[in-house]
């Protein structure tokens, strides 16, 4: 018969109490944990990724008088960055509701090394401490912020309008005298560029809204990303929003100015031959011999200054401005400098165009732009 010392019963009363008062205050500490982790993100591992998405927002950030370009929105898991012109979004994974310096936001991630703490301080500003180094990075509050969104994803998109763009930025103007100038003309099948001494379509042979006037900034911008295109939002007037594979997203206004009627000029009967060998690189290695690199094309030479280069069956009479023919030579395949006194015609793989020689070019450029 098993007996039962005196007080056992009181002591396993006590030790159960124990436990479950432990158990209580172990649960209450991982509930202040979680607690904590909702206001500080502590993701060692997400300082590359968050960079990546400053990296794609900083493309609308540029200096057009909007007090608030330098700075990044970051709210419900995502940034967005706008300049007046143009915007950009991208989902991040920290939960954070601030709007920091980008600049400075991005130089303490690249120094957190191998461990990331981001906090929101009660003086409006956010702590960035890495692995060595501690960042207050200046801060705007959410409410400073302009509210901007994208336009919804309701028609496809590939990359045939990257391609585009890669083509044709090298044609429009950092400036200039008229908007064209300075922005890509997007329609249904094609794309125009046109800096007044070139024009130059590519055609990417998607079906598209008419007259999508875009600016420099936003072609650039679209150009340089890696990742697919899948959609496109559009407001008619106002706003076209472009669609990333990923759910990041870039955004512009949209150009109301009129555009040249380029169909006079590249809609012509006109006999391409094969460009004459030698000629690119004949045309690059003179270019510098003549003081404003423009480039005589004789009969079976080229003359740049003082030097002379070969090109056999090189027809004569032409000069054309160096700096414009290198935008276009990556492009070309065949060319006709027959059909017009003072222009050359080419094509390329889905490109075409027109440059404007140096002999006129005041005229010949007003008659393009009319």
């Amino acid at each position: 018969m098993r007996v039962v010392r005196p007080g056992y019963r009181e002591r396993q009363d006590a030790q159960v109490a124990l436990q479950a008062k432990m158990q209580i205050q172990y649960c209450e500490q991982k509930q202040r944990e979680r607690d904590e982790m909702a206001r500080v993100a502590k993701k060692p591992t997400q300082a590359l990724k968050l960079v990546e998405a400053l990296n794609f927002v900083e493309f609308a950030t540029g200096d057009y008088g909007v007090s608030t370009s330098p700075y990044v929105n970051l709210y419900n898991r995502c940034a967005v960055c706008w300049d007046g012109t143009m915007a950009a979004g991208m989902e991040i994974e920290e939960d954070l509701t601030v709007a920091p310096k980008l600049e400075t936001l991005k130089k303490a991630l690249g120094k957190s090394g191998k461990a990331l703490t981001l906090t929101e301080l009660p003086n409006g500003r956010l702590s960035v401490k890495g692995e060595k180094i501690t960042v207050q990075v200046p801060c705007l509050t959410p409410q400073e912020m302009p509210a901007t969104g994208p336009d919804p994803a309701n028609w496809p998109l590939n990359d045939e309008i990257k391609e585009a763009f890669k083509s044709l930025q090298g044609i429009i103007e950092d400036s200039g005298d008229a908007v064209w100038q300075t922005a890509v003309l997007l329609e249904a099948n094609i794309a125009t560029a046109t800096n007044g001494k070139v024009i130059m379509q590519y055609r990417h042979g998607i079906d598209l809204p008419p007259g999508l006037l875009l600016p420099r900034p936003f072609v650039q911008a679209v150009a340089k990303q890696f990742k697919p295109l899948i959609a496109f939002g559009y407001n008619p007037g106002h706003s076209l929003t472009f669609w990333f594979e990923d759910a990041s997203w870039y955004k512009t206004q949209l150009y109301q100015d009129a555009y040249p009627n380029c169909a006079p000029i590249l809609d012509v009967e006109s006999t391409p031959i094969n460009s004459p060998a030698g000629l690119w690189e004949g045309c690059k290695e003179i270019a510098e011999f003549d003081d404003n690199e423009w480039i005589n094309f004789k009969e079976n030479a080229i003359i740049a200054g003082v030097a002379k280069y070969p090109v056999e069956g090189l027809t004569g009479g032409r000069q054309f401005d160096y700096k414009y023919l290198k935008k276009i030579i990556p492009y070309i395949k065949t060319i006709d400098i027959t059909t017009h006194d003072n222009k050359m015609i080419f094509f390329g793989d889905k490109v075409r165009g027109v440059v404007v020689g140096i002999v006129h070019q005041e005229e010949e450029v007003a008659e393009a732009s009319e």
